[in-house]
């Protein structure tokens, strides 16, 4: 070690030690944080004995150890993670650790015009294990008729709707979510855009339109609905949950 990473090591430690950064794994293995909203598990010493305790952390030393969030937001690490998290106010899921496989960009108009394409595709392969117990790896979801496009949307549909009520909301869609928000960037995008501006739901129809089943000449023009955020690139980006109301539990 050079005589410079010396200086910036005992410039750094005391701030590391301060905030007991990273938090004792084996105290708080088995400890879930849910107040306050965004906080996470670290210890404290009380009475001459270590204790997990939940709570926000103050600041957050520079070291990069990346995280990444269920919405697919990267962070240094995951002291910043829950600095960010107690700031919203909101219990935001680490996904994995390490970068993360969705680009950190915003999602420009021709990705998000063939995020619902690859979406489909997916749900035609799926369709097809369920099925057939496999999935054929030679067709192509632009080589089915926009019948059988209806049909898989609307199977994934119906598999999601677990309360079986025509619509999808924020429990209906946690879990799909939190499964594909991290992996493509266009997801937040997709999901905020699908969603009724005033119910915060998802009918059937919307579903439809948004994963763009009819052909071009058929897809209905008023998309403005369902892809006005991209006149809105100026703005505070939202959280997924902003859009579906209440914080997960």
């Amino acid at each position: 070690m050079n005589w410079n990473c010396r200086a910036v090591f005992l410039v750094l430690l005391p701030v590391v030690l301060a905030i007991e950064w990273p938090p004792s794994a084996e105290i708080c293995r088995d400890v879930v944080c849910n107040k306050p909203r965004g906080s996470w598990c670290t210890s404290q010493m009380k009475k001459g004995k270590e204790k997990a305790v939940c709570a926000c952390p103050e600041d957050c030393p520079d070291v990069f150890q990346p995280v990444c969030s269920v919405y697919g937001r990267q962070f240094d690490n995951l002291c910043k993670l829950h600095l960010y998290t107690c700031k919203k106010g909101k219990n935001i899921p680490m996904a994995y650790e390490g970068e993360c496989i969705a680009s950190q960009k915003k999602c420009k108009r021709d990705e998000y015009e063939q995020f619902p394409v690859r979406l489909l595709d997916w749900f035609m392969h799926l369709h097809q294990i369920d099925e057939f117990g496999r999935l054929d790896p030679n067709t192509n979801i632009k080589q089915v008729t926009s019948e059988e496009r209806v049909m898989y949307a609307t199977w994934k549909f119906n598999l999601l709707d677990e309360k079986k009520d025509g619509y999808l909301d924020k429990r209906d869609l946690l879990n799909f979510r939190y499964a594909l928000m991290p992996l493509e960037h266009c997801a937040n995008d997709f999901f905020k855009s699908c969603a009724n501006k005033k119910s915060k739901k998802i009918s059937l129809e919307g579903w439809i339109q948004c994963l763009k089943v009819y052909d071009a000449e058929e897809y209905p023009e008023e998309g403005a609905e369902f892809g006005g955020f991209f006149e809105e690139e100026d703005e505070e980006e939202e959280d997924i949950d902003d859009i579906f109301e209440a914080d997960d539990e």
